[in-house]
């Protein structure tokens, strides 16, 4: 039987069956796939020996790599706001109403805010009056008064107006009471009549009535006297609106044909407001 299997293994196996070793098999790099590939990313190349003969070669898969990946964190939203998209609002002109074809239209037109022309107008003054006579020297004395305007289209103003003063002086030995109506119409002229501050100037004819009490030592008879006389001075008007007026003036009265004790001439300064019609 020992025969047998000797002589089976020598016509299958051959001579040295008896003396075969297991394959044994390393892994060797290749030099040229490590340069293209890279150290890390190479196949791994396998020689396999047998008896000291090589048996194969082979090349090996490369070695799975198990990469565990976490689940990214879930993203927040942020709530987008987007723009209210409003319908687009048209915008139209109101229709123009055109006048019929055969017929005239009459457009009229607002005047200025300040405008004097072709109107009339009346007002109250208060000032004083610089007088004099012989008894006491100069004196001053307070009034009222009033006054009536008219003034054509231009810059032209006819104007009439009265005035009543009246006052006392006491001195030493010496007391005086004295009163003094004016009447006086004059011709204005002023630089513009569509502004409000308008300045004037005036020129006319004037008449004082004059009545002089002394009072030293009792009530005396009251020495009267009626003057005559030219008038010029000037002023500025401002207005308060469409139709009211300020007026602040100065005028001086020069008197003609006067007695020795009656002054040379008055000058007065008033303020006045009045209202055109």
């Amino acid at each position: 039987m020992v025969f047998l299997t000797g002589v089976m293994l020598q016509l299958f196996g051959g001579g040295d069956a008896w003396a075969r070793e297991p394959v044994k098999c390393r892994p060797v790099d290749n030099p040229r796939e490590v340069a293209r590939r890279g150290a890390g990313n190479r196949h791994r190349r396998v020689q396999c020996t047998q008896n000291g003969r090589p048996v194969r070669t082979a090349r090996s898969a490369p070695p799975r790599r198990t990469v565990r990946r976490s689940a990214p964190p879930a993203r927040r939203r942020a709530p987008v706001r987007r723009p209210v998209r409003r319908a687009p609002v048209a915008r139209r002109a109101p229709p123009v109403a055109r006048p019929p074809a055969n017929r005239s239209v009459v457009v009229r037109r607002r005047g200025p805010k300040y405008n004097r022309e072709n109107t009339v107008a009346i007002g109250l003054t208060g000032g004083s009056v610089l007088s004099g006579n012989n008894d006491v020297g100069l004196f001053t004395d307070g009034g009222v008064g009033g006054w009536f305007r008219a003034r054509p289209r231009g810059p032209f103003a006819v104007q009439l107006d009265v005035s009543h003063y009246f006052g006392v002086t006491r001195r030493p030995l010496l007391q005086q009471a004295r009163q003094q109506t004016q009447l006086g119409g004059s011709v204005m002229w002023f630089a513009t009549s569509r502004a409000p501050l308008t300045p004037y100037v005036l020129g006319g004819a004037a008449y004082a009535h004059r009545s002089v009490q002394d009072q030293t030592f009792g009530n005396d008879f009251p020495v009267r006297s009626n003057l005559f006389g030219l008038q010029g001075g000037g002023g500025l008007e401002v207005a308060l609106g469409r139709s009211a007026v300020l007026d602040f003036e100065a005028r001086y009265v020069g008197y003609l044909g006067r007695d020795s004790n009656d002054p040379v001439g008055s000058l007065t300064a008033t303020v006045g407001i009045g209202t055109h019609f």
